[in-house]
């Protein structure tokens, strides 16, 4: 119940935002301000934790291609009425390259450098294979440091501490 209750609060300040929003267009400004304060309601329902939560905009996507990356990025149900307060405010429709950075920086955290666990794991190769798909339709990339991309030891490292060894040498028997 608390966590249909807090969704609701939220909904009913969205939409008095974008009642305002429509009316000033002046204030968007203001919305900017937020993509890094936890203001998206979201409910969560998983095997660890089930209620109401408050994540970032750069958290968010209007995708149900955002539930591929759980738990770093969230799909907002419920909240189709207030999309434009939520996209002002830096909801996007649809993962973006920063959406990926965000994921595979925050795996990295999670992990502090250790073995990734099988989940999380997942995500990760997701990730960079969205990501990878991303840059190849993309011109010119830009904002991808720092970038962390998965080791050899399974792990996650930054994307400059890792090389390939592209010459072969087979081993003496």
């Amino acid at each position: 119940k608390n966590a249909k209750d807090l969704k609701e609060v939220m909904l009913r300040n969205f939409r008095f935002l974008n009642s305002h929003i429509k009316k000033e267009r002046e204030k968007i400004e203001e919305l900017n301000s937020y993509c890094c304060v936890p203001i998206c309601p979201i409910i969560v329902e998983d095997s660890n934790f089930r209620g109401a939560v408050l994540v970032k905009p750069c958290q968010a996507v209007m995708s149900m291609q955002a539930k591929d990356y759980h738990p770093f990025l969230y799909y907002p149900s419920g909240c189709f009425e207030v999309s434009s307060v939520l996209e002002i405010a830096g909801v996007k429709h649809e993962i973006e390259i920063s959406h990926l950075m965000f994921v595979l920086k925050e795996a990295h955290d999670c992990s502090a450098q250790k073995t990734l666990d099988f989940n999380t794991k997942n995500v990760v190769v997701k990730a960079v294979k969205k990501l990878k798909d991303l840059l190849k339709a993309k011109e010119k990339a830009k904002g991808l440091n720092p970038l962390y991309l998965p080791s050899h030891q399974e792990s996650l490292c930054l994307s400059t501490s890792l090389y390939y060894c592209d010459k072969y040498q087979p081993r003496e028997l």
